[in-house]
């Protein structure tokens, strides 16, 4: 049977090595895995263990390692949905036919058009919920995880109104806020990381 040239010299296999599998069979080989094999059944016999124990001592121990990453994946799972209990107040005084505002609450470099006299101390983090309050006089319009583009900013509130969200994992990233044109507001946004 002719072998296959790669990266081994040329040959299929490096040397002293072989496939069964592919139909080729390398007596060197075969001996030696008989010859560990009675090897090991001496050892086995000389410490008192049956073969058979061996293997089911090492299905329990593979079954137990199963077990440990599934419960480190439920663990991570529990501590991503649960939030830190940080709860943060933004206030923003909007002038109508400003450029928008646009929060990125997990890279604040991203953050623009804040409003002169304005602070906004992102979580640096994505949000479990989200509340945003018009407390006027004009109206806003927003939207949530937008790009800083202006027509991405369609939910309006009038004075008065609010609007909250919550979410089983961190979903919100971005906010984008305005004042309506020719109407001025202030607005809060009330934040829970």
């Amino acid at each position: 049977m002719s072998s296959v040239k790669n990266q081994f010299g040329g040959a299929k296999y490096p040397r002293g090595m072989s496939s069964t599998e592919e139909g080729e069979n390398d007596d060197r080989t075969t001996a030696s895995v008989e010859l560990l094999r009675k090897q090991h059944r001496k050892m086995l016999a000389r410490l008192g263990m049956p073969e058979g124990r061996i293997q089911k001592d090492i299905a329990m121990l593979n079954y137990l390692i199963d077990i440990k990453f599934a419960t480190e994946e439920i663990n991570n799972r529990a501590r991503i949905q649960t939030p830190l209990g940080m709860v943060k107040t933004i206030t923003l005084n909007l002038v109508g036919g400003n450029p928008l505002t646009h929060i990125d609450f997990e890279q604040s470099e991203n953050t623009s058009g804040v409003p002169a006299n304005n602070v906004v101390n992102e979580p640096q983090a994505k949000l479990f919920e989200i509340h945003v309050y018009n407390d006027g006089p004009g109206a806003i319009a927003y939207g949530l995880n937008e790009s800083k583009s202006q027509f991405e900013a369609q939910v309006g509130l009038l004075n008065g109104e609010n609007k909250g969200f919550k979410f089983l994992d961190p979903t919100v990233k971005t906010l984008n806020i305005l004042a309506t044109p020719g109407n001025n507001a202030k607005a809060r946004i009330i934040t829970l990381i």
